[in-house]
């Protein structure tokens, strides 16, 4: 096989990304791209490794439990870097910006990066109310990039409580 360049490849990565958000019959699609290495009888490519990503926590996502048939058939990994790893890829790749990082950092054990651990304090309310959280920083990040210069700091911090909410906000 070649790319468009003409050149071969050595491999294709097929990422499955929140599988288990999918219905029982997205589910078993992936089953059958996973088991049988096809798809309404298309062949998926010999060179073509298979990934998927699923959220792990059932009790605060909207998650279909798969199978454990389905799941044996991977290598799991649990992946969940450190505030401070967050921190730096954000800083590395350019995509968290220098003021959000140094609120965060000073902020305390990582406090606004992410949802409290307390389960009483993680309830369904709170999780669906803006909060900080890694994604809602990196999604504010984006927008404060390209807007810093053209709002006033209250504006910022306004639009900022939609983000990331009041408390991270006032700290921001």
């Amino acid at each position: 096989p070649k790319t468009s360049l003409g050149k071969p490849f050595k491999f294709v990565l097929l990422f499955l990304d929140e599988y288990n958000r999918g219905t029982k019959d997205v589910q078993q699609s992936v089953f059958e791209i996973v088991y049988d290495r096809s798809m309404n009888g298309n062949k998926v490519h010999p060179k073509t490794l298979i990934a998927a990503a699923c959220n792990g926590n059932l009790e605060i996502y909207t998650v279909t439990e798969s199978d454990p048939a389905f799941r044996s058939r991977f290598k799991t990994f649990y992946y969940r870097p450190t505030w401070q790893e967050w921190l730096e890829w954000g800083e590395r790749t350019h995509e968290l910006n220098e003021d959000i990082r140094y609120v965060i950092s000073i902020a305390g054990a990582g406090s606004l990066a992410d949802p409290p651990l307390d389960k009483e304090k993680q309830n369904t309310e709170y999780l669906n109310q803006p909060h900080p959280n890694r994604r809602s920083w990196h999604e504010f990040s984006k927008w404060y990039e390209k807007n810093n210069t053209t709002f006033s700091e209250l504006e910022i911090k306004q639009v900022c409580m939609g983000f990331v909410g009041t408390k991270a906000a006032v700290v921001f």
